[in-house]
């Protein structure tokens, strides 16, 4: 389950850059349940950044994150007008029983009690299989401006000026705005308008 949970297999060496200045150091992993950049500290306890409002951005290996209204943003290319990002989350989905035989159902026919109450209050294990989905969204910024989801709206609204050669772009090249490559793709042409 750890694997899943986090983006990287270990917490590893990385960076904290605080808009007033002061850069702090140790061991960082990206929690994809949460959303949030996580430490080590000194007690080995694991920690989420108390002060959000106040990063910059966060580097963890050759990874830099920027903190988009306390969500995190994972830099995928920096163009010289913009920068193109990307939130990865766990999503939970849905919870399975599990029912006759060890067989899995998402159909609510089973009766599900965490206790048992006889002379003494027994806690019991639910048998549950809980279903996740890992959920892509991908954002850019236009200079200093916070960071907005990537789509066809937002990009017109961000270029007015260069609307029809956007337009002409996107049909050209049937950009799809969940692709990684295809936002990529778009973002070195804009880089030439």
């Amino acid at each position: 389950m750890y694997k899943e949970v986090y983006k990287y297999p270990d917490f590893k060496s990385g960076k904290v850059y605080f808009s007033y200045g002061q850069v702090s150091a140790g061991k960082l992993n990206y929690n994809l349940i949460i959303g949030k950049v996580q430490f080590i500290d000194e007690k080995n306890d694991t920690l989420i950044i108390a002060d959000e409002a106040s990063v910059k951005l966060i580097t963890i290996g050759a990874d830099t994150f920027y903190c988009n209204k306390e969500n995190y943003v994972e830099l995928l290319g920096d163009y010289s007008f913009s920068k193109l990002g990307l939130q990865q989350r766990v999503k939970f989905l849905d919870e399975e029983s599990i029912g006759a035989y060890g067989i899995p159902t998402s159909t609510h026919a089973i009766d599900n009690y965490n206790t048992l109450r006889a002379n003494t209050t027994f806690k019991l294990q639910i048998n549950k299989d809980l279903i996740f989905s890992k959920e892509k969204k991908y954002y850019f910024n236009y200079g200093s401006d916070d960071f907005v989801i990537a789509s066809k709206k937002n990009i017109l609204k961000k270029f007015p000026k260069q609307k029809v050669f956007i337009e002409n772009y996107l049909t050209e090249h049937n950009t799809d705005f969940e692709k990684e490559q295809d936002l990529k793709n778009l973002f070195s042409f804009l880089a030439t308008l």
